[in-house]
């Protein structure tokens, strides 16, 4: 469990009601929960934008607390697990799913920008609206976010002809381990993904 002064910190960052101790279940496991893996954390902290993620980064590294990043949890890897070896640090979950505002669609440049928590049917079927294609299709389209997706390339079987998720982002915004947010490739927000006329 998080001490009171962890809790409010987080608090001061991004509301008393997005710290969330203890942490759900839901939030301490990802597919791996069929294979018995589920994990502990101190808290976890749901931030709204950027600059919330950048602020609870900074506060991590200013004390010494372990970050886990959380997208949809449909990995197959453990990574979105906080905590489940016995010697892992004890840690904050940093969940991305309010990191929602800011998408644009802008077909005449054939691109789009959508932020980390955007669940990625709706991305697939956002785009489409507008005429174009994006082509990654994780198999857990319905319930992964496209930061997750971008974080570890997962493109589904459409990868094969049309390239993993990499081939399609020309930029991202990121937040660095000491808190910093920098812009790679593209001008916009994470992530500035690259789309095609439908049908592709």
């Amino acid at each position: 469990m998080a001490s009171p002064a962890l809790r409010a910190d987080l608090g001061r960052i991004v509301g008393d009601e997005h710290v969330l101790d203890p942490v759900p279940r839901e939030l301490l496991q990802d597919a791996t929960e069929s294979r018995g893996l589920t994990g502990r954390a101190l808290a976890a902290v749901r931030p709204a934008d950027a600059e919330q993620v950048a602020a609870v980064v900074r506060w991590a590294a200013r004390t010494g607390t372990a970050l886990v990043p959380r997208g949809g949890g449909t990995g197959f890897s453990g990574g979105a697990v906080p905590g489940a070896a016995p010697d892992d640090p004890d840690a904050v979950v940093l969940a991305t799913d309010r990191l929602t505002r800011g998408a644009s669609i802008r077909p005449e440049d054939w691109s789009a920008t959508f932020p980390a928590g955007t669940v990625t049917a709706d991305l697939q079927r956002r785009c489409l609206e507008a005429g174009l294609f994006f082509a990654p299709n994780p198999g857990s389209a319905e319930s992964s976010l496209i930061g997750g997706n971008v974080a570890t390339n997962a493109g589904g079987p459409r990868s094969f002809k049309h390239g993993p998720v990499r081939a399609w982002v020309s930029g991202v915004e990121a937040v660095l381990g000491d808190g910093e947010r920098v812009r790679l490739g593209g001008a916009h927000q994470f992530p500035m993904l690259r789309v095609r006329r439908w049908p592709a």
